[in-house]
């Protein structure tokens, strides 16, 4: 591609198909949720917050779109079993999740209340406009990734913003692999970081960001062996954990003569995967919707 990056055809059933088989890729969302919903059901936002933060694209989420204020419209897509929306929902947000799973509606709705609808153009307009649209590991699912962040901005109020994440090409030529531990058929487009800057117009600034792999989790993959660790998940699985307790301790001290290093002697660290991090904001006298 002249642009640089990297697409499959995609089959959309597959996301029912993941969203319903407890034991696929995607079960990480379901334990996401369990634990959104024991903090929901304390009202616990930072609780949430924290559990949320570990995993980079949904620190850069909350982060951006948490400095709306609420009660703005918020419109999440691609909001799987509704953990994002949880959070939004606790800090006094007006949300709309939509997803094209049902599975993924259903969960979503038992867990957190009636705030979850299939993904159509008709339902993601029922409560535009929206002062924030955002979405997380979705960009790189779509058919479309033109025409659907076209179609989101249109949802847009006058000085919204629309903030995602995109799977970065550059990541995987790093180190040598054609796609990220997410494959095809699921993830089915990789970007650049320039490719989003396309977008920018007077009437749209447009912010992006490359994230790197943590120092630490850098680190704890070196002694390992391994590649860079997949930076959708949120913890450890149960085989790692002994591994990475042990280690833990000398990671932990390692890690910080590191980061006195690298302020001192700044080196480059591996790109996240996952990690092209984009702010697209209207300008305040813009029309969209």
């Amino acid at each position: 591609m002249a642009c640089g990056g990297r697409f499959v055809p995609r089959e959309e059933s597959i996301f029912e198909a993941l969203h319903a088989n407890e034991g696929s890729s995607y079960a990480f969302h379901q334990d996401l949720a369990d634990q959104a919903k024991a903090c929901f059901n304390r009202k616990d936002a930072e609780g949430l917050k924290s559990i949320l933060t570990r995993v980079p694209k949904n620190d850069y989420l909350i982060r951006t779109v948490g400095s709306v204020p609420p009660p703005a419209a918020l419109l999440e897509v691609g909001c799987s079993k509704g953990y994002l929306t949880a959070y939004f929902l606790l800090r006094g947000y007006k949300v709309l999740g939509v997803d094209i799973a049902p599975t993924a509606i259903a969960t979503a709705s038992d867990a957190f209340g009636p705030h979850f609808i299939l993904a159509t153009p008709e339902n993601m307009r029922s409560k535009a406009p929206y002062a924030a649209i955002y979405h997380a590991g979705t960009i790189g699912c779509v058919d479309d990734p033109v025409a659907f962040t076209k179609e989101l901005l249109d949802l847009l109020a006058p000085g919204g913003r629309l903030v995602f994440n995109a799977p970065n090409a550059k990541g995987c030529q790093q180190r040598d692999v054609p796609w990220p531990d997410t494959v095809p058929p699921d993830l089915v487009t990789l970007f650049t970081k320039d490719f989003w800057k396309t977008f920018e117009d007077p009437g749209l600034n447009v912010q992006v960001t490359e994230q790197t792999i943590p120092l630490k989790q850098h680190l704890r993959d070196l002694m390992r062996g391994r590649q860079p660790a997949d930076t959708n998940a949120a913890s450890p699985t149960a085989n790692d954990s002994g591994a990475v307790a042990k280690q833990g301790g000398l990671v932990k001290h390692l890690g910080r003569m590191l980061d006195v290093v690298q302020s001192i002697w700044p080196f480059a660290l591996p790109l996240d995967d996952y990690g092209i991090f984009v702010m697209m904001e209207k300008t305040p006298g813009e029309a969209g919707y």
